[in-house]
């Protein structure tokens, strides 16, 4: 008989977290695994999606109607859709994502009594730019949510002092990235310098100052040109800024694009100004394309970048600094080839997604 194993997720966009599991998805040996996967519904109906992706890969699909990332009173509901499905189903194993639905996962595959129950921390939601009550409150819940687990696998190895109580159940698998899909950038020689950032557009990725640096480059007379694709709640925000900062010959939003990988190989740059990650799998791309990479100095981003190496790290919201830091590549040029070479080798060291996947089917199947 086969092993049903059920990943919770919250939204069913494709980004980072997402991708962990189709990439898990896409190992499982179907022989061994029935594979569900519990979620949102999409309320865009994308032609590509998490959802759409799992299918083609005859992943059983449970759309949760109410679940959101915003709280409110349809978690109520969610969560008994969630308990639902998990006491018809009986999964032999759990696996959760994300803070709201690893929470509920968690908790209805317990009462459930699934066998094995595992949550994988891609996040946390009592970060430093959480108010103290709220902080507190959210500590707690964690705390109370990884009790019901039975490991808890963080992507980096900064989370492990906030996770001090389970010690014991915790480990570290970091996140990869498919290379097959990427190519090594080309030595480029014309100039101006091309900058990439690809994000959503909100207050965590914290685009503004990116722009703030960008317009800081300049006004001091340097050249560039700089990409900067996603969207998100801040976006026109963004442009409001470009627009009065008449910024628009050198700086384009570019909205979601299909071709990332293709516009990192253009580039020469690339920039993060994220003020809290986990592990950003956009800045691991960006390395493995052979561009070095700048990003600010917090947990998650000191582990995909190596200061002075691959690229550098900056203060989160220092623009000042972030500009100072693009202006050296522009001076030097040869940093780019010589740092990008690096965070190439670097990131097909240490995050290939291969061997994450190979780490999370050892964990199946060893439990």
């Amino acid at each position: 008989m086969k092993k049903k194993i059920a990943h919770i997720q919250l939204l069913p966009i494709l980004s980072g977290v997402q991708r962990i599991s189709l990439s898990i998805f896409k190992g499982l040996d179907q022989n061994i695994y029935e594979a569900h996967l519990i979620c949102a519904e999409d309320p865009f109906d994308r032609e590509e999606s998490l959802i759409t992706e799992v299918k083609k890969l005859g992943v059983t699909v449970h759309l949760i109607k109410g679940l959101r990332r915003e709280l409110g009173f349809s978690d109520v509901r969610a969560f008994r859709q969630i308990l639902k499905v998990c006491r018809q189903e009986q999964f032999d194993i759990v696996h959760t994502h994300s803070s709201k639905s690893g929470l509920f996962g968690r908790l209805a595959a317990k009462m459930t009594k699934t066998p094995f129950i595992v949550h994988t921390i891609h996040g946390v939601a009592f970060h430093p730019y959480v108010k103290p009550p709220s902080k507190v409150i959210y500590y707690l819940l964690e705390m109370y949510a990884s009790s019901l687990a039975d490991k808890l696998i963080s992507v980096n190895m900064g989370y492990r002092k906030a996770f001090w109580y389970a010690k014991k159940k915790l480990a570290t698998i970091y996140n990869g990235i498919p290379f097959d899909r990427l190519r090594v950038k080309e030595a480029k020689t014309e100039f101006p310098i091309s900058i990439v950032f690809v994000g959503r557009f909100d207050e965590q990725k914290d685009p503004l100052t990116l722009l703030k640096a960008l317009n800081l480059v300049k006004t001091q007379g340097y050249q560039f040109k700089a990409s900067l694709v996603g969207d998100g709640e801040l976006q026109e925000d963004c442009q409001r800024y470009i627009d009065y900062k008449s910024m628009q010959d050198v700086v384009k939003l570019e909205g979601w694009r299909d071709d990332v990988e293709e516009l990192l190989n253009q580039s020469d740059l690339y920039c993060s100004s994220s003020l809290y990650e986990a592990l950003p799998l956009s800045v691991c791309e960006a390395g493995y394309s052979g561009l070095p990479c700048l990003g600010t100095d917090i947990i998650g981003m000191r582990e995909v970048i190596v200061n002075s190496v691959t690229g550098y790290l900056y203060p989160p919201k220092d623009y000042v600094a972030l500009a100072e830091l693009i202006i050296r590549f522009i001076r030097d040029p040869k940093l780019i080839k010589m740092m990008g070479s690096n965070a190439h080798k670097f990131i097909e060291e240490h995050f290939e997604e291969e061997r994450m996947v190979r780490e999370y089917l050892e964990l199946y199947s060893n439990n």
